[in-house]
């Protein structure tokens, strides 16, 4: 299924991302040396519009490319609730996020888009903590996209897993 285009990956200004990339190493360099990198990362934040805590910078090199970092903490931030969203619509979103249809960065930000507009309060405990979300051991132990979504959609609130 094509998606509308609102709700796509916004497109990045490549200069920000390279500067924005350059920042974060510099945080980076600062944590390792056991410097102070809290005007660098408040610099971040701000640029970005989320608020990261300085353990989100300790070796980001270790799971992902610094640059596709920036572009999930710019793409995140920019992920709201669409009024008019469809099951359809939703459940492609779904699809792409377990499936892993795209970048790091695109699938974060789907997955943000889904969390914005699903009455669940933490669909990652969800996904991956299925036992632990229902409270009783569940036969499956991977849910279909659709049944992901379908559970999500009849959720009352929960708090989040603690662990």
């Amino acid at each position: 299924m094509e998606l509308r285009q609102s709700l796509m990956p916004p497109s990045l200004d490549e200069e920000q991302v390279a500067r924005l990339a350059d920042l974060v190493e510099e945080i980076e360099d600062c944590i390792n040396q056991g410097k102070n990198p809290e005007s660098a990362i408040a610099s971040f934040n701000t640029e970005v519009g989320r608020t990261y805590a300085k353990y989100e910078f300790c070796e980001i090199w270790g799971y992902m490319d610094l640059d596709e970092f920036v572009r999930m903490a710019l793409r995140t931030a920019r992920a709201s609730t669409i009024a008019d969203i469809s099951y359809d619509e939703l459940l492609e979103l779904m699809t792409r996020v377990c499936q892993r249809k795209g970048t790091e960065s695109e699938c974060a930000y789907w997955f943000a888009i889904l969390e914005a507009n699903l009455p669940i309060e933490s669909l990652s405990d969800l996904m991956y903590y299925l036992d632990e979300y229902l409270e009783q051991e569940s036969r499956q132990r991977e849910l279909s996209p659709q049944k992901i979504l379908d559970l999500a959609l009849v959720s009352q609130k929960k708090p989040a897993i603690a662990r």
